[in-house]
């Protein structure tokens, strides 16, 4: 009611009423059906699902930037942080968000479209970020990417966005992928 009464969307509020429907509806048990793509989705998606729910987690009860938690919770890696990984609710939301652009691009699809729904190509990640937290053994923290100056912008663009580290690319084999 009182977002019918603001021209402005008070995104908190909207994420508190979903929140609690969203938890509602995760207690709710799975039929076996479900609960075998829950677990197939959870194999297919690995470490990179297990990282994100994590940090979504200490987000919540620390704030988005990573770098004002707790120094013991400041890398993916540190055994203070598995108390985090029991939980699941973040996990079984990406789920849900899969399965709905799943189902969104399969109805346009059928509809005609050629391609579908097209998606954002991110080109980096927030540097306070759940990638950033999760990747920082591979990313130039500190360091920025941007574009070199054009005629539409003379001064060049500095996305704050920091580059991934080729050398350690390699020396990491690229682990945190998802699997192939």
């Amino acid at each position: 009611a009182r977002a019918d009464k603001s021209e402005l969307i008070d995104r908190d509020a909207a994420w508190a009423a979903k929140r609690g429907a969203l938890e509602s509806v995760y207690l709710v048990p799975r039929s076996a059906g479900r609960e075998m793509a829950y677990a197939a989705y959870r194999t297919r998606e690995g470490r990179s699902l297990d990282d994100f729910a994590v940090w979504c987690a200490l987000a919540e009860e620390y704030g988005s930037d990573w770098h004002q938690w707790p120094e013991s919770l400041q890398h993916p890696a540190n055994a203070e942080v598995a108390e985090y990984a029991a939980v699941d609710f973040h996990r079984w939301l990406q789920w849900q968000l899969d399965d709905q652009l799943t189902a969104a691009q399969s109805t346009a699809l059928a509809a005609g479209m050629n391609l579908g729904i097209m998606h954002d190509l991110a080109v980096g990640a927030d540097p306070n970020g759940a990638d950033a937290w999760a990747l920082q053994d591979v990313l130039a923290l500190g360091v920025t990417a941007g574009a070199p100056p054009d005629e539409f912008n003379q001064l060049g663009q500095d996305w704050s966005q920091p580059p991934l580290r080729p050398d350690q690319l390699v020396a990491n084999a690229m682990r945190r992928s998802r699997p192939t």
